[in-house]
């Protein structure tokens, strides 16, 4: 999806629609079978008062909570009254279910504390909640706060807006699902291709678990990680020991790394923000079914799984 697309839907849905944060509901329409559905479905809607909300929107009203309304729209949402999920079809489009951490953690990248180059369509995010950046220091959320409902916010970290509800965010970032192209950013997953060839810039998305360790010394002057989940198996192969020098330990529950750590262990977690260019590709096989592509950092060579690295330029 073209960032503008994604832009133009959000705010549409925040304007010309009934909406009503409802909690693990990616876009259904408030009929009775839903309303029944949804407030039974958790103990967050169980509650009086958010059942009495439920019960009371009428039959045109959508429920969203802040990740399903991005979800519901990347998994096709269309305000279709006749459709459960409002013409959302679940978990489609190569859009996984998860939560607001994971959306971030997970499926976006270039993510960054400093919103002063910070492009529509971009997402915004802070612990357990978010948004999608519209430009103009506007974003648009749904939240129980304020409006109860998909809205219109400012982003407190470019300024407030008279008219307009505030709210700071902790982080913004690009997500792989969407074409930045146009948009002043770098290209999404329908930007660059994503078939990697020598010369692509990557990155690697997501959080990954520390299975083996290197100490610094020889060719490792910072240490090296073994990640079984990024080199298909154990122990870790000879050519296959990621250098520690980008990496930044982290939580596994993605709170932000810490870069300035050089004391990184088994069992604990990184991520990276480094862009890295490939210098080859290794096509897929049975054992490495995503192909294998070969980088470097800290001056070696290391080869990966390429599976969860995302092309950000061809």
């Amino acid at each position: 999806m073209k960032a503008n697309d994604l832009v133009n839907k959000l705010k549409d849905i925040a304007i010309n629609y009934k909406t009503l944060y409802v909690y693990a509901c990616f876009g259904s329409p408030l009929n009775n079978a839903n309303k029944q559905r949804y407030t039974n479905n958790c103990d967050y809607n169980r509650q009086p008062s958010r059942r009495n909300k439920i019960n009371a929107a009428s039959s045109d009203t959508f429920g969203f909570d802040c990740v399903n309304l991005i979800k519901g729209v990347l998994w096709g949402w269309n305000g279709n009254l006749n459709k459960t999920y409002g013409g959302a079809v679940y978990a489609s489009n190569g859009v996984p279910d998860t939560n607001a951490n994971g959306m971030f953690w997970d499926c976006c990248y270039n993510q960054s504390s400093d919103f002063s180059n910070i492009v529509p369509g971009e997402f915004v995010w802070l612990d357990g909640h978010i948004g999608v950046y519209i430009g103009d220091g506007l974003a648009v959320e749904c939240t129980p706060a304020f409006q109860d409902k998909v809205q219109i916010t400012a982003v407190g970290n470019i300024g407030a807006k008279s008219g307009y509800a505030t709210r700071t965010w902790t982080s913004h970032g690009k997500c792989k699902f969407i074409d930045y192209s146009g948009s002043g950013g770098g290209g999404g997953s329908t930007g660059p291709d994503q078939i990697l060839h020598k010369g692509s810039k990557v990155m690697i998305n997501g959080v990954f678990k520390i299975n083996e360790i290197k100490l610094p010394g020889g060719k490792y002057k910072n240490g090296a990680v073994g990640c079984y989940d990024l080199c298909y198996g154990s122990p870790v192969g000879e050519n296959d020991w990621i250098p520690c020098g980008p990496l930044g330990e982290c939580q596994s529950d993605k709170e932000r790394a810490n870069y300035d750590s050089d004391n990184i262990n088994v069992g604990e977690y990184f991520i990276c923000d480094k862009i890295f260019t490939v210098i080859d590709v290794e096509d897929p096989t049975n054992d490495t079914p995503n192909g294998v592509a070969i980088l470097e950092a800290d001056g070696v060579q290391f080869r990966m799984d390429c599976g969860p690295l995302v092309e950000i330029a061809d």
